[in-house]
């Protein structure tokens, strides 16, 4: 951090990076419908997303062209791949999920002590129940980014969430990572599922001789494409 203080970088918030584990199928509310997006509903998830992240900073509300040109943004990645929850009434949640080994393969080089430790007690209880699977040195980390998650009732989140682990599984992918501000709503239902955490700090340097004193004292928003 010091040398990024010498650079003229001003840290502005922790933030987090939540991995979800991988390693059983989950049960889905049989009632709830969760399919893939489609153009009609772009209108009514731009809303539900300017909503849900109106006064986060760094967040500027998407037009239906801008949310379309998001998208094309992120390679290996369609309205296909974003996933809807509604009911009868209205579309209640949205998720994406990227597949990110299409961009670029993370091949794991050695474990830290805590991580063997980790290792070792997972074989262990693997003996006994459905464990995590934690990736072998020289193996490839199979992950998924969540994108944009976004809900009128986080319910429907959760199950969003649910549905992609299930992709996920069948695609023998481990992990799922979202980075995300603790102190936003969507930190809590990601809390609910099994999960490891990165702390992720963030640094601005202002291009002009300019500060921001409130910088960093509302909820950041993290634009997935930008990590």
């Amino acid at each position: 951090m010091n040398l990024f203080s010498k650079m003229g970088f001003k840290l502005i918030k922790d933030c987090t990076v939540f991995s979800l584990t991988v390693y059983k199928k989950q049960k889905l509310v049989e009632e709830v419908t969760v399919r893939s997006m489609e153009k009609t509903d772009i209108e009514k998830v731009v809303s539900m997303i300017n909503d849900m992240y109106h006064d986060y900073d760094f967040f500027r509300p998407f037009q239906s062209e801008d949310f379309v040109e998001h998208v094309k943004r992120m390679l290996f990645y369609d309205l296909h791949n974003i996933l809807v929850r509604e009911d009868s009434e209205d579309v209640k949640a949205c998720l994406g999920y990227w597949d990110y080994n299409k961009v670029m393969k993370f091949i794991v080089q050695k474990f830290n002590w805590r991580m063997r430790i980790l290792s070792f007690m997972t074989k262990i209880m693997s003996l006994f129940t459905k464990t995590p699977v934690i990736p072998k040195p020289s193996e490839t980390l199979m992950m998924y980014y969540l994108a944009t998650p976004a809900y009128k009732d986080s319910a429907g989140l959760v199950e969003l969430i649910k549905h992609v682990i299930n992709i996920a599984l069948e695609n023998n992918v481990t992990f799922l990572n979202i980075p995300v501000d603790l102190e936003s709503p969507i930190a809590t239902v990601l809390s609910k599922f099994t999960h490891a955490k990165v702390k992720l700090h963030f640094f601005v340097k202002p291009l002009k001789h300019k500060e921001f004193p409130h910088l960093g004292k509302k909820k950041l928003y993290i634009d997935i494409v930008d990590i």
